[in-house]
């Protein structure tokens, strides 16, 4: 009897689980950080609190920095391969996805902000050379955290232990590694 009662439970918990991973809440695109509405015309300090983002507005604040990295993405659409059609997209759970439309398929990475460790000593660059065609940044989970699920066409493949991000510029990496520490440090309530 209990092994009846073990075995519908597993067997509900299977048809549950298809695969697709958590429901993303609102998921928002971000907009390129240089079509982000910018107030301008007055003096340097009024023109400064203008654009301010109020310290309490976490989702603000981070979708700033992931502005930069949407446009660095699209800049770089085309002359990275793997590349194809990509928006950043932030949730109210503060879930990244980062949804690659290649072809047919819609490629996507999901990982909770706060899991990414911001510390840039954490960080692995990938350096353009013979083995890797385009330079880029590899950041890493932190220990014991979701790791980033890896999506194709609305099902999930796997999960990785590092967020992968390749650029067709060096000096795009500098700058989305600044970004995305910032983003990640809001996100974990250190900023």
């Amino acid at each position: 009897m209990m092994k009846n009662v073990i075995f519908a439970l597993l067997l509900t918990g299977l048809f549950a689980c298809n695969g697709s991973g958590p429901e993303l809440k609102n998921a928002e695109k971000m907009v390129d950080r240089s079509e982000q509405k910018i107030v301008t015309g007055g003096t340097a300090s009024n023109d400064l609190r203008a654009n301010a983002i109020r310290e309490d507005d976490v989702q603000g604040r981070i979708k700033w920095s992931l502005g930069l990295l949407q446009e660095e993405l699209r800049k770089s659409a085309g002359k990275v391969a793997e590349l194809g059609e990509v928006d950043v997209l932030l949730d109210e759970n503060l879930t990244l996805v980062i949804r690659n439309k290649v072809g047919k398929d819609v490629l996507e990475e999901r990982i909770g902000l706060a899991n990414l460790n911001p510390d840039p000593k954490s960080f692995e660059i990938v350096v353009d050379n013979k083995k890797n065609p385009h330079p880029g940044i590899k950041l890493a989970v932190l220990s014991g955290k979701p790791g980033v699920g890896i999506y194709k066409n609305g099902s999930k493949q796997n999960d990785a232990q590092q967020l992968e991000l390749f650029f067709a510029e060096r000096d795009q990496v500098s700058r989305v590694a600044s970004a995305m520490v910032q983003a990640i440090n809001v996100a974990q309530g250190k900023l």
